[in-house]
């Protein structure tokens, strides 16, 4: 068991290193053209509320909902070192990601979620959701959700 949850861990480990080296190695042009946008829209999240990051997953812009995930996966971090409850970040990360289309926006919400794996704090109760939802991901989020289904139970 132990094998198990230290071989998912690592694959989470491999997973995030190739996202961090494939955004390195992205286009300048198309970081210029976007980084407004970004600072625009982390400018304004960073002292939002969760509720209000919550609606962020439902934007029409995927850069917005690929910042809000990002921003609830950091609180939820802070939720899982310090014993606090998770679900009001963990339940709307599950349900933006059944809807989500947007490859970016899947991974980074499967990242998010990939931190309960790192903390030992992954509910059954979201195995159902993310299982369904598995065929349709995209390659690097299906692989972090398998290791989140995987640590469950």
């Amino acid at each position: 068991m132990q094998q198990q949850a230290a071989a998912r861990l690592s694959a989470i480990v491999r997973s995030r290193r190739h996202r961090q080296n494939a955004e390195m190695t992205r286009r300048p042009a198309q970081e210029d053209a976007t980084r407004p946008i970004r600072q625009e829209l982390g400018s304004r999240m960073i002292d939002a509320s969760t509720a209000e990051l919550v609606s962020w997953l439902a934007h029409d812009e995927p850069q917005a909902r690929e910042l809000a995930a990002a921003y609830l996966g950091d609180r939820l971090i802070h939720a899982c070192r310090t014993d606090l409850e998770t679900v009001d970040m963990v339940l709307p990360l599950v349900d933006s990601l059944t809807r989500e289309t947007d490859a970016t926006v899947q991974e980074e919400i499967a990242h998010s979620l990939g931190y309960l794996v790192e903390y030992g704090t992954v509910p059954n109760s979201i195995v159902p959701a993310l299982s369904e939802c598995l065929p349709r991901l995209h390659a690097e989020a299906a692989e972090q959700v398998r290791n989140v289904i995987g640590e469950a139970g």
